[in-house]
């Protein structure tokens, strides 16, 4: 990340890590804004702390300077891509998401397929969407997201999961 001059934020189990250098993207931001909100649960890391940091997913920014394609070339067999905007993208290990996190849980709880449900706003929600026996989007998500939700809430301020909720007579 550091050699492709791309700006990251690592999310751990507990903790969220980002880089000592100077951002230029709108993470720099959004770890002020975090630090305020979260405490000790957001570090400030540099290089010498790297060996020693645990994490499960990362989001990157593309800046001017950064060299996306050489990172992308380099694990694209190893991490996917999910392209949240222009220059922003959450990255995961390959052959994981959402999706495979439901599957995960169905097995363990034995939970019927057809008694999954799934409720997302973003592009990284897409697997769980398409997997779950229902896929509701929120309120306000983009429209390109409309054609993997089998219905549409209202907005999560507008008390989105409960209308969705009622809506299915779950409620």
């Amino acid at each position: 990340l550091d050699a492709c001059k791309l700006e990251w934020m690592l999310e751990g189990e507990e903790v969220l890590y980002y880089s000592d250098s100077v951002y230029s993207s709108f993470i720099g931001g959004e770890a002020e804004l975090l630090k305020s909100e979260l405490g000790e649960s957001i570090r400030c890391i540099s290089k010498t702390d790297y060996p020693e940091i645990r994490f499960d997913k990362f989001i990157l920014a593309i800046t001017a300077a950064s060299d996306f394609e050489r990172f992308h070339s380099e694990f694209k067999n190893k991490l996917t891509f999910i392209k949240r905007d222009e220059k922003f993208y959450e990255v995961i290990p390959k052959g994981f998401s959402k999706a495979t996190g439901m599957k995960y849980l169905e097995d363990y709880f034995g939970i019927d397929h057809n008694d999954t449900i799934a409720v997302g706003d973003s592009s990284n929600d897409i697997p769980m969407l398409e997997y779950a026996s229902i896929g509701i989007l929120m309120g306000g998500a983009d429209d390109f997201l409309l054609p993997y939700a089998d219905y549409m809430t209202t907005a999560v301020t507008d008390d989105g999961i409960y209308n969705a909720f009622r809506h299915f007579g779950l409620i």
